[in-house]
Order: structure tokens, then C-alpha cells, then sequence
């Protein structure tokens, strides 16, 4: 596999993308408005189960427009982490199993290890994150699921 972007191209091209198709995007948050719904994607280095719990439990985030802030209602979540998900992570979806069609995750650590595919959970209806599949397999980015929380994605 031919070397993949850092996480910022990255970041950059897929809100370049989401523009592209019409969906809002925010200047300064990684949230994008499709079709009347808000997405939340947190790129991320490492996800702390604290943060991602804290942040999974509340459905509102707050996004800058011009020189204030709103707060809107997050309909879907994804963490994009380029170090291994934790099993704290894991155990809080496994044990808020609603959470499962809200919440994407991603580890895409073994793409920068040179390998053509990263690890995924994504049980949600989300517009934004099967675009940003796609996005990923242009790339030449195959998918392995999670195996660790096939007893929540039932």
C-alpha cells in the first residue's frame, strides 16, 4: 500500500468532499449537517474511555458560528483513532448497547503501519460515515469489523 496521508490531509479532504455534496460543514468543528442531521466526527490520536464516555452520554456539542457558539443535537458520533481502541471503550458500548446505532468507531492504526485495511463498528444509518467509507476506499482502505463487540452490534 502506497503511503497514506497524515490524519489532517485527511480531515481536510473529506470536509472538502462533504462541501462538494452539499452538506454543511463547520469551520472550525469536525461536524457536518446532512440532511437535517448533525454528525460529529473526533479525529483523534488515542480515545480515553473517560472522554469517549463523557462525550458519548451527551447528545449536544457546541459549534462556533462567526463569533458565537450554538449548541445542536449530535444525531451520530465517530471516533477516528490512530492508536488501537481500548478495551475501556469497548466495555462502555457492550454495556449501553443503544449506543451502537449512534456511535461509529474506526481504528485506523494499522494503516500507518502499512497495511490496507483498518478496523471498524459502524451499526448506525449515518449519510456522512458510509460516505466517508467510501472516502477511505479510494484509497485503496478495506474494512475489518471489530470482532470484540459483535455482541452489541445484534
Amino acid at each position: 500500500m502506497a503511503s497514506f496521508p497524515n490524519l489532517w490531509d485527511i480531515v481536510e479532504a473529506f470536509k472538502r468532499r462533504c462541501k462538494n455534496k452539499g452538506w454543511e460543514t463547520c469551520e472550525y468543528e469536525d461536524i457536518v449537517n446532512a440532511e437535517g442531521k448533525y454528525h460529529y466526527l473526533v479525529w483523534t490520536r488515542h480515545i480515553y474511555p473517560y472522554t469517549f464516555k463523557r462525550v458519548v452520554m451527551n447528545s449536544y456539542q457546541s459549534m462556533r458560528v462567526g463569533d458565537s457558539y450554538k449548541k445542536v443535537e449530535v444525531a451520530y458520533l465517530a471516533w477516528i483513532s490512530q492508536e488501537p481502541i481500548s478495551e475501556g471503550v469497548l466495555e462502555i458500548l457492550s454495556e449501553n448497547p443503544d449506543l451502537i446505532r449512534k456511535v461509529a468507531l474506526y481504528d485506523i492504526s494499522p494503516i500507518y503501519e502499512g497495511q490496507s485495511s483498518c478496523l471498524k463498528i459502524n451499526n448506525t444509518k449515518s449519510l456522512v460515515f458510509q460516505e466517508f467509507e467510501r472516502f477511505l476506499k479510494e484509497y485503496r482502505v478495506s474494512f475489518m469489523p471489530i470482532y470484540k463487540m459483535s455482541q452489541v452490534s445484534h
